[in-house]
């Protein structure tokens, strides 16, 4: 089993702790969502969604 460097458990509460890097702003948007983004609206009983298709 091989360790992620930037993550660590802590035993007593089983939470994942994750370090934060720094991440050449330009290529960010490459990551999140390569290709045409639709954003999807819902209303239902007083309740309202939004959620990204793409």
């Amino acid at each position: 089993m091989t360790r992620n460097p930037t993550h660590s458990i802590n035993s007593k509460t089983r939470s994942a702790v994750v370090r934060k890097a720094d991440f050449p702003v330009g290529d960010v948007r490459r990551y999140l969502e390569p290709g045409p983004i639709v954003l999807v609206s819902s209303r239902h009983r007083r309740k309202t969604n939004i959620m990204t298709m793409g």
